[in-house]
């Protein structure tokens, strides 16, 4: 059964055509923290875990993203132990614009059988967006768009999401973290604000899957596969949609300590990921983005570390790399 869905997945990725765009930042590292997109995946390990992730996009040139997380989440005990909670913080700086985001995270779990669970994840919070305009050189100075030197904008959203997960760790998800469409730029009003031309937040659509495979009795491969939609502007009275984007991920995992794999990002590069075991509770990771577009000319890659810590409250705990 395993055999069959990695074959379907494969078989997806390779007669499609995709591209990948981007608004909110792209995580190399994501199967090992799945709380950065799906908001049902909170409490699931049925412990503490708190991580912290930086990455540093296209790291040679300037004004290239550089973001910052943290994600925090736990089941809750006894009587609440189908509820998971979380917190979700993040900083994201690209050129002159700084976010800085707060979620809080709720997700609740539905046995369907001895092994399989249904969570079904919400959050909701706010940003925080700063820009700069200082930081901006201009053509034609005295462009009514940047008359201010600076602009800070606080926009609420909310978001939602489904994770079906076995306790052989096959799994699926669909998620769409941010929902609202808020306006990122303003329009002085001597300009006008047709709604056709304004920046908005895009609404992005998330599917998951991924399965462990046992090779022996001290290996285990894992592939995994994200599809990622994101909504563009009204065209003709009807709602466009970016192209689907993917990544398509294998990851060997040796005696449960040591995680080495490599990612194929459809329209941008490949990604060398690696994730170390230091003890049972602590867990690093590196991994380097080889940018294969266009931007290869300039960019000599991306760089993402992260760090996670376990703090254990059931003698029931998921494996680890999960």
């Amino acid at each position: 059964m395993r055999v069959r869905i990695l074959i379907v997945f494969i078989m997806i990725a390779l007669t499609s055509v995709f591209t990948y765009g981007q608004q909110k930042p792209i995580f190399s590292q994501y199967m090992f923290n799945g709380l950065a997109i799906n908001p049902a995946y909170a409490g699931n390990q049925k412990m503490l875990s708190a991580s912290s992730l930086y990455r540093k996009q296209w790291f040679n040139v300037p004004g290239s993203p550089n973001t910052q997380t943290f994600a925090f989440h736990s089941q809750l005990k006894r009587r609440a132990a189908n509820m998971g909670l979380g917190l979700l913080l993040s900083r994201d700086e690209i050129g002159a614009h700084r976010q800085y985001d707060a979620f809080g995270v709720y997700a609740y779990r539905v046995p369907l059988s001895r092994k399989a669970v249904l969570a079904m994840g919400l959050q909701a919070g706010l940003s925080n967006l700063n820009s700069d305009y200082s930081q901006v050189v201009l053509k034609q100075p005295g462009d009514p768009l940047f008359i201010a030197a600076s602009e800070q904008r606080y926009l609420p959203n909310f978001g939602a999401g489904l994770y079906y997960y076995r306790s052989d760790l096959t799994y699926i998800g669909f998620s769409i973290p941010y929902m609202m469409r808020n306006r990122l730029v303003f329009i002085p009003d001597e300009i006008g604000s047709d709604s056709s031309t304004i920046a908005r937040e895009a609404r992005s659509y998330f599917l998951t899957g991924g399965i462990m495979i046992p090779l022996s009795a001290v290996l285990k491969l894992k592939p995994s596969i994200l599809f990622k939609m994101q909504e563009g502007d009204v065209v003709n009275g009807s709602r466009s949609f970016s192209p689907i984007g993917i990544d398509l991920n294998g990851v060997l995992i040796i005696k449960d300590m040591i995680a080495a794999g490599l990612s194929y990002r459809k329209g941008d590069g490949m990604n060398l990921v690696g994730q170390m075991q230091l003890n049972k509770n602590f867990q690093v990771g590196v991994s380097y983005d080889l940018t294969l577009s266009t931007l290869i000319i300039k960019s000599r890659g991306s760089f993402e570390f992260m760090v996670q810590y376990r703090f254990n409250l059931s003698p029931d705990l998921c494996p680890v790399f999960h």
